[in-house]
């Protein structure tokens, strides 16, 4: 009270020489003496040292009723807090969750890659095997022939009849079963063809996924800020965030395709 009255008293903006001595109660204003019996004509106006005590009291009374939505604000902010840090919690899970599904789904694929690339390997050994070997067996064959050939030209032109005679079984043996080896060679001819008959093809699978490759779950309400805070009440007990890795990948088949053999 005395450290208010000895401040330095207002001046009026209306009155030159008028100082706000007064508190009208009307307008809950500051006036000086003109203002009292001029503009505030019939208002209860008090002097500014009798209204001091009861601003005072109003002022501790607001001060006072403010503390119990300050605390309900805290539990708002409090609550908020634990929710975003749930929300956080609940997506780096369900991100850990994305990662571990497809890391799962890679190292799946990668193992059906090499087990078809495995397949592919071993239907390459069963055809080209046979192949290289009637190769083998042409060439032998041809280098035969051609020997055989070179022989018989030459003694044919020495026209040494000694040698002709002494040579002549063995070169027509050599021809004949040179013959002989050929109608093997063209039964054989029946595998080669029996190989470019056959088609090796990849069928890629259809993998059954449904339209959305996780299903996601996230409802928030927005609505104004009342003292039991209905939004951090909805947020709480809103169905938590979930992710689930999709349904309908085949366990027990190739997920990238198959490889098969078929006739042309």
């Amino acid at each position: 009270m005395k450290g208010i009255l000895a401040l330095e008293v207002p001046q009026c903006s209306e009155h030159q020489k008028g100082k706000l001595r007064f508190y009208c109660t009307t307008c809950s204003k500051l006036v000086c003496r003109d203002c009292a019996i001029v503009g505030h004509r019939g208002h209860e106006c008090l002097e500014a040292k009798n209204r001091v005590n009861i601003a005072k009291q109003n002022l501790q009374l607001a001060i006072e009723n403010s503390g119990k939505p300050v605390m309900s604000v805290r539990q708002i902010s409090a609550k908020v807090d634990a929710a975003t840090i749930s929300v956080e919690k609940q997506i780096d899970d369900s991100e850990r969750k994305v990662d571990q599904q497809y890391d799962q789904v890679i190292e799946r694929l990668n193992a059906d890659r090499n087990k078809l690339k495995q397949e592919l390997e071993k239907i390459k050994t069963q055809q080209c095997t046979p192949l290289q070997e009637i190769k083998d067996e042409v060439t032998n064959w041809t280098e035969a022939m051609e020997n055989t050939q070179v022989v018989a030209k030459k003694i044919m032109a020495a026209e040494n009849q000694w040698d002709i005679l002494g040579m002549e079984k063995d070169i027509t043996d050599a021809f004949k079963k040179l013959h002989d080896d050929d109608v093997a060679l063209n039964n054989k001819h029946l595998s080669v063809q029996e190989v470019l008959s056959t088609i090796i093809t990849f069928s890629p699978s259809v993998m059954n996924v449904s339209n959305s490759p996780s299903q996601m779950s996230n409802q928030v309400t927005r609505n104004r800020l009342y003292n039991r805070c209905p939004t951090c009440r909805e947020i709480r007990n809103r169905t938590p965030l979930k992710f689930q890795p999709v349904s309908g990948i085949p366990v027990n088949e190739n997920l990238l395709g198959t490889v098969q053999q078929s006739p042309r």
